[in-house]
């Protein structure tokens, strides 16, 4: 029989070996590889070339983008409407900066404003551009026709009377096929989607934003 010292020291023992187990058994797991994370960015790359101009200063606010998009991780809607999120593939900053980054680079080459800036510019706009990005996801709800999706809502206002003027609204939404399964293949569909519409954006800022008017 053993005395009380005896059986605790066996009890200490005992307890020893089990967290030992355990603590292998986790360090297994944590030694196993994980797949990496990858993240992208949006690039409609570069508007045709247009004639030098001699319009007004534009301000392009930061673009909101509606929940459940506005995080870095890339979002599917899946069949049966089921929205998921992919911790794995996400955007390398949140999707407000890249695609505010985009707009202002894009309307800078081609828009018929002189100058186009973001917010953070100490050079003030008397017309401000604001958009909501409504749909940023891609769509696997037909597996053998999935897409890339972009929706957005802007509006230009001109800021110089006492009350802002809405001159401008428009939706603008491209949905561009895709390869299913192929994250490389939904990044390029929303390159060109964004693309898309910042063309047709483009040019609705010309007919509405003519310089010769303002």
């Amino acid at each position: 029989m053993l005395d009380g010292s005896c059986r605790m020291s066996h009890l200490v023992i005992t307890l020893a070996a089990g967290a030992a187990c355990l603590l292998a058994t986790s360090c297994g797991n944590l030694a196993q590889p994980q797949p990496d994370k990858a993240f992208f960015a949006i690039d409609p790359g570069a508007p045709p070339a247009a004639p030098r101009r001699h319009g007004p200063v534009l301000q392009v606010s930061r673009l909101r983008v509606a929940a459940p998009y506005n995080g870095t991780a890339f979002v599917y809607r899946n069949k049966g409407g089921e929205f998921r999120s992919d911790y794995y593939n996400a955007f390398v900053a949140p999707p407000d900066q890249l695609l505010t980054g985009a707009v202002v680079r894009w309307l800078s080459a081609a828009s018929p404003f002189n100058v186009v800036v973001d917010a953070s510019s100490a050079v003030g706009g008397r017309y401000v551009l604001e958009g909501t990005v409504t749909d940023l996801y891609g769509d696997y709800t037909d597996p053998a026709a999935a897409k890339a999706v972009i929706a957005v809502h802007v509006f230009l206002l001109d800021e110089g009377g006492e009350d802002a003027r809405i001159m401008f609204q428009k939706d603008y939404r491209s949905a561009v096929p895709i390869e299913p399964g192929n994250v490389n293949s939904l990044v390029s569909g929303w390159d060109r989607a964004l693309r898309d519409i910042l063309s047709q954006m483009t040019a609705d800022l010309a007919r509405t934003a003519d310089p010769a008017k303002m």
